[in-house]
Parts: C-alpha cells; sequence; structure tokens
C-alpha cells in the first residue's frame, strides 16, 4: 500500500497528539505548570486535534476518491496487445 502525503501529516498529527497529551498528562500529575501554561497547552492539543481530524478526512476523501487507471488495461485482449506492441515497435 502506497502512502500519499496526506496519510503522512494524518501520522505525524497523531505521533504530536499522543506526544501533547503526555506532556498533559505529566505536567497534571507533577504540578509542574501554572494555570496559563496549562491553557497554551490545552488549546494547543485542541488545535492538534482538529488539525488530525482534518487531515484524516481528506487523506480519506482522497483515498476513496483517486482515480485508478489499473482497470483500463485489465480488459485488453492479446490481440489488443499485440497491435499496441506493433504500434511501439513502429515508433
Amino acid at each position: 500500500m502506497n502512502m500519499s502525503k496526506e496519510d503522512g501529516y494524518a501520522i505525524a498529527a497523531v505521533v504530536v497528539l499522543i506526544a501533547l497529551l503526555a506532556a498533559l498528562i505529566y505536567a497534571w500529575y507533577t504540578n509542574l505548570l501554572e494555570t496559563i501554561v496549562a491553557l497554551i497547552v490545552v488549546i494547543v492539543l485542541v488545535l492538534g486535534f482538529g488539525l488530525a481530524i482534518i487531515y484524516l478526512i481528506s487523506g480519506t476523501i482522497f483515498f476513496f476518491t483517486k482515480k485508478d487507471k489499473s482497470h483500463e488495461y485489465s480488459s485488453m485482449t492479446l490481440g489488443d496487445v499485440t497491435e499496441v506492441d506493433r504500434e511501439m515497435e513502429k515508433k
């Protein structure tokens, strides 16, 4: 299975979200963060989830709507292939 650029963005967004969630949990249990910093982390986390959802949706839409041209050649008969070969040899 080939990965598109959108799939890579979605995977990167999910990895960033997991890292942000881990940082938030660590800060919650160790009481290292002040309220303002916690709010900033939550805002970034919400934005990250939003981006991840957007990338996942766009990647899914792209995956199901991309044009697959392999079926065009599956209906060719041996005579068609031979004719194409002859045309290629002429050029």
